[in-house]
């Protein structure tokens, strides 16, 4: 007597596409909480480099969220605008020159150092010339504090940082260990 079994294979293969799919939904999941969490800490590793706070670096880092098609998450770093007075600077006879770290330096012409009533000081420069400005109040109002776009740099360790995110997030989402790998 032969006996043959036959089984209904479709249920089986659906569910199998189905954790497929959960799987790709899980990693696209703990790469954009990586990606979050990364552009925090560049927050506060770019602020901690310039010595200014965290807020200050507001709008510098951008993200751009994997999904389960495109299991990509990119963290962009836009050049940052910092007071100048953070920069070292150095009053000069034409201005103020100012040190940026990792080697750059520049100047501001016809600014000059002040510190203001609360006691912080800063770089600052007046308005137009009075003669470049109509009606009746033509003074060197306003006077501003000066700030510096300085290029973005990747803050040393945010890589391994960010691999490591990656990985503790895929074995919350997922449950499975994994590599990472960030370019």
């Amino acid at each position: 007597m032969d006996v043959t079994i036959r089984v209904d294979t479709s249920k089986l293969q659906a569910g199998l596409q189905k954790t497929a799919a959960a799987i790709q939904v899980g990693a696209a999941l703990a790469i954009n909480a990586a990606v979050i969490a990364g552009r925090e800490e560049a927050a506060r590793r770019l602020a901690a480099q310039y010595g200014i706070t965290p807020r200050e670096t507001t709008g510098t880092a951008k993200t751009s969220s994997a999904s389960p098609l495109n299991l990509a998450g990119v963290l962009m770093l836009a050049p940052l605008r910092v007071r100048a007075a953070k920069l070292n600077p150095e009053q000069t006879a034409t201005g103020v020159r100012y040190l940026v770290p990792g080697g750059r330096s520049g100047e501001l012409r016809h600014a000059f150092l002040a510190t203001m009533r609360s006691g912080r000081t800063g770089v600052f420069r007046r308005g137009t010339r009075p003669a470049q400005r109509r009606g009746p109040n033509r003074s060197y109002l306003p006077i501003r504090e000066q700030r510096v776009t300085v290029p973005a740099q990747v803050p040393a360790g945010l890589i391994s940082f960010l691999v490591e995110r990656v990985q503790v997030e895929m074995q919350r989402q997922v449950g499975v260990a994994t590599t990472a790998s960030v370019s």
